[in-house]
This record gives structure tokens, sequence and C-alpha cells, in this order.
């Protein structure tokens, strides 16, 4: 099976940061105890209200149970209030080449020529994890 990664960004509706943040902190614990999940991970920008999750899957079929997981849907129902913009950028690694990514987005924000995902190590470099033990 091909292995999964997700980069999935989130930025926060005015005064609602702070709500944002301790929304996405609560999905950590439960989503990393899922059997297909082998990395979690998520990061705050310098920039205010600004998160990102780092992910990756065993495959696509782990991903789709974890968007089925009741703490999925209190995301997907809560953050709705709570987001002014999302993308989500999803790269699969082939088994056959583990170089080659195919890339998709699942939605695009209002201010994509302002947003660049970026699925190579340089990315993390440039972000700091809060709320990783």
């Amino acid at each position: 099976m091909a292995e999964v990664q997700v980069i999935a960004r989130f930025v926060a509706r005015e005064g609602k940061g702070n709500q944002l943040r301790a929304l996405l902190q609560s999905m950590l614990a439960p989503t990393r105890a899922e059997s297909g999940c082998e990395l979690y991970e998520l990061y705050e920008s310098d920039s205010w209200g600004c998160f990102f999750f780092c992910e990756t899957w065993a495959s696509q079929a782990a991903l789709d149970q974890h968007m089925a997981t009741p703490h999925f849907k209190r995301l997907e129902q809560t953050g709705r209030e709570l987001v002014r913009e999302t993308l989500r950028g999803q790269y699969r690694k082939k088994d056959s080449d583990r170089r080659r990514r195919g890339v998709t987005f699942a939605s695009v924000p209002s201010a994509a020529k302002e947003t660049h995902v970026h699925p190579s190590p340089k990315f993390r470099q440039n972000w700091r994890p809060h709320f990783c033990p």
C-alpha cells in the first residue's frame, strides 16, 4: 500500500486563534492512537492564528478511517466557526518509487495566490512544533 502524507493549513478567524489552537490540540492524542497514523504533528506559524498539521498515514484507507472518526467530525463541525481559510495538500508515496509524489488539493483558500505548501524537509525547518511532546 502507498503511504499518504498530508499538510493541512488552518487560519483562524479574527479573535478565534486561542479557540482554534485548543481544538487542534484536542486532535493530537486520539489521532495518534489510530492504527494507521504514523505521524501527526501540529505546528504554529509566527503569523498569529496560522496552524499546520503534518500527517503521515499508512494508506489512503487509514486516512479515510481517520476522516470518519468522531474527533475528526468534531473538528469539521466546530472548525467552521473558527477557521477563516484552510488548505490541504495530500502527497502519496508510491511503493514502486518513493521519490515521486502525486499532489492533490482538497480545498483552496480565497488567498490561494499567497499560499505555498512544500513537502520537502526544509518545510519542517521553518516551523516550530509547539504542541508535540
